[in-house]
């Protein structure tokens, strides 16, 4: 193993996907440098961003487009998951249809996951779970007209305010 940046950089490394079940290599990938590392994250921290604000009914939409696309690949996308993994062609193909009921599960239930939720607290009068697209928020109120709302939001701290239940 290299001790410098310089003498890692010059080496001759590949990544490889072996099948665990024969050894065979099934595909060799080189190494991505420091800025193709950084332009892939930014590229799925900018998709993350976009897909926050599509609205749940399109989110609806894709996940059961998404599931229709897996049941209608499952063979060809089993035959991957067993040569990659070694797993039985059967454990494959059962696989991807549970990734498909539960892209059609969340399809069909989402909205309801994301309802607002009374929950029980012990010395406050009302507590509401919300969950935002950017996160989570949660309101508590304890009798005295003042609320406290804490909300969860990716790479920032808590915020509150106070106001009204």
């Amino acid at each position: 193993m290299s001790s410098t940046r310089a003498e890692y950089a010059t080496e001759k490394r590949v990544y490889r996907t072996v099948n665990p079940a024969t050894g065979e290599v099934v595909r060799e990938y080189p190494p991505l440098a420091d800025d193709e590392a950084e332009a892939l994250l930014a590229r799925g921290h900018a998709a993350f961003l976009r897909w926050r604000e599509v609205a749940p009914a399109e989110r609806v939409q894709l996940f059961r487009r998404f599931a229709e696309l897996i049941e209608r690949d499952q063979d060809r996308l089993a035959r991957q998951a067993t040569l990659e993994m070694g797993k039985a062609l059967s454990q494959s193909v059962a696989e991807a249809g549970v990734a498909a009921q539960m892209f059609r599960y969340y399809a069909d239930n989402g909205a309801d996951l994301l309802k607002d939720e009374l929950v029980d607290v012990q010395g406050l009068r009302r507590t509401i779970v919300r969950r935002e697209r950017s996160g989570w928020c949660w309101e508590s109120s304890r009798g005295t007209g003042r609320c406290t709302r804490r909300c969860g939001r990716p790479r920032r701290t808590s915020c509150s305010a106070t106001r009204c239940c």
